[in-house]
């Protein structure tokens, strides 16, 4: 249990792993304020939790679960900001009924993400992380990969990641193709990308990366057998290629 300094005190559970790892140190700026840092786990289990959510004042939320037994536990909380883009790990209503305020940070790591997106497309295309394990093994024999720029790319979700991911494209000069039922096809065009129903973007990608947010289904068998054959599916956490006929 935390012993607070002073009655204004608050303590803060920090359970993000990225918090305060870059120039500002997030730590002493909480410290000048009057605050004390708990750190937690970002898997959020909840037999480790349950002591440090006992003194937490507000609870600086990774990308772990955040459930209504997580919030009974925590009868002083008043604030749960996720580090990061979306709410759909938090049970919002469970927070709202318990007074508990819920935030997030919308484009705090929309640049990083959109990099990511588009490094694991030249990855996947030019078949890169093979490579590089044909060559640790002693295999220099030549591979023939695929041009980004020969490409059709289909983003799903064109907010900030996926406008970002667009801009990048436009370098390289593929064709951007994107899918986003929530932004009219005026702005879509704008910002970069020829605007598709879903359906239509899987079946004409030969690349696809989403950027949608979470709660929802995208991709299902039948959406994964209308993919053309060869086309890569990226989530910024992995890769699926479709296979090729031959493969089956």
């Amino acid at each position: 249990m935390v012993r607070r300094k002073a009655a204004l005190m608050g303590v803060i559970l920090v359970t993000s792993r990225s918090f305060s790892d870059g120039d500002l140190d997030l730590v002493a700026r909480a410290d000048e304020a009057g605050h004390s840092i708990l750190r937690g786990p970002a898997h959020h289990d909840l037999a480790e939790l349950r002591p440090l959510l006992l003194d937490a004042d507000a609870w600086i939320a990774g990308t772990g679960p955040v459930t209504d037994e997580h919030l009974a536990a925590a009868p002083r909380l008043r604030v749960v900001a996720r580090y990061g883009v979306g709410t759909e790990a938090v049970d919002v209503a469970a927070a709202v009924r318990r007074g508990v305020v819920v935030t997030n940070t919308p484009g705090a790591n929309a640049d990083a993400v959109a990099d990511h997106a588009v490094g694991l497309m030249l990855a996947a295309l030019r078949t890169i992380p093979d490579g590089d394990r044909r060559v640790r093994a002693g295999d220099w024999s030549v591979r023939r990969g695929r041009e980004l720029g020969a490409a059709t790319v289909g983003i799903v979700g064109f907010g900030r990641i996926g406008q970002g991911v667009a801009a990048r494209l436009s370098g390289f000069g593929p064709r951007v193709v994107a899918s986003d039922p929530f932004l009219p096809e005026e702005l879509v065009r704008a910002a970069g990308a020829e605007p598709l129903a879903l359906d239509d973007l899987f079946g004409t990608a030969d690349v696809i990366t989403l950027h949608a947010p979470g709660g929802q289904r995208l991709v299902d068998a039948e959406r994964l057998a209308g993919m053309r054959a060869g086309s890569v599916l990226g989530d910024t956490c992995l890769l699926y290629t479709a296979p090729s006929p031959r493969e089956g």
